[in-house]
């Protein structure tokens, strides 16, 4: 756990919000753990498209720790909407409802201005986040707590799929080198992982090109000012030779590779 500004020792009334879609359910005890040791918490709400499969078993957990799931559609195939939702509720429950601190679980950068306003409006700000989410949004909160379940690992990790990552790295590289661009929009990416190398993104355990992106190692992820998710290799990222192609077609005929229900 890292701990910044100033944190009161005095018991908090919290409001809970999960990003449901973007963290490993695993997590939860964890985080009802350190929670309950700084106060009470009043609200608690996981939000997700619950009607998709692989979020079966984070509905489960969410039940056993008495957190209301949230039902909030994904209109947009390559969006998620949960964010949107979960800042738009925050807001309104500082503002309406008797608490001192928000916790927000989740490793997107869309949360920083949320983060931000609460902790200029005197709420303790906390966030639970896994290692590889960018570093102002890891400097944003009062007290930063690392998830140690990361939402890649519930059916074989993440860092085995080195054949897709290596692809999305080389294509992300290409591209800026063509657009002479350090950031390029996250569907030129899905447009070429789709139609030039074949990559179905439910193979993997996510259901669009924006999850896979965001967890993939090298590669930073924001928002453009038009809302669309832009990417760019991390400044300390060595893109990896080119896959080999008979292996990135075994994987990609995986149902199993990558399960982060």
């Amino acid at each position: 756990m890292k701990t910044n500004k100033n944190k009161k020792n005095d018991a908090k009334n919290i409001a809970l919000y999960i990003d449901a879609e973007n963290v490993h359910h695993g997590n939860l005890e964890d985080v009802m753990a350190s929670l309950r040791e700084l106060g009470t918490i009043k609200v608690s709400r996981a939000f997700a498209d619950w009607n998709h499969p692989r979020m079966r078993k984070s509905f489960g957990a969410m039940s056993e720790f008495g957190i209301r799931p949230v039902h909030q559609p994904n209109y947009r195939h390559a969006k998620n909407t949960a964010d949107i939702a979960i800042i738009i509720d925050a807001m309104r429950t500082t503002y309406e409802a008797d608490i001192d601190a928000l916790a927000i679980v989740s490793s997107d950068s869309d949360f920083i201005p949320l983060l931000e306003d609460c902790s200029r409006r005197g709420f303790h700000t906390l966030l639970f986040c896994e290692e590889h989410a960018i570093h102002a949004l890891q400097t944003t909160p009062d007290t930063l707590h690392i998830l140690t379940k990361s939402s890649n690992n519930t059916n074989g990790s993440a860092d085995k799929n080195r054949a897709l990552y290596s692809l999305i790295l080389n294509v992300v590289s290409k591209l800026q080198q063509k657009q002479r661009e350090d950031w390029i929009p996250a569907h030129m990416v899905g447009e070429k992982l789709r139609e030039e190398h074949n990559i179905c993104y439910e193979s993997y355990g996510v259901r669009n090109v924006i999850e896979l992106l965001k967890r993939t190692k090298g590669l930073d992820c924001r928002r453009g000012s038009n809302n669309h998710m832009l990417v760019s290799l991390s400044t300390d990222c060595i893109v990896p030779s080119w896959p080999n192609e008979d292996q990135l077609r075994t994987k990609s005929n995986s149902n199993s590779i990558v399960s982060i229900s």
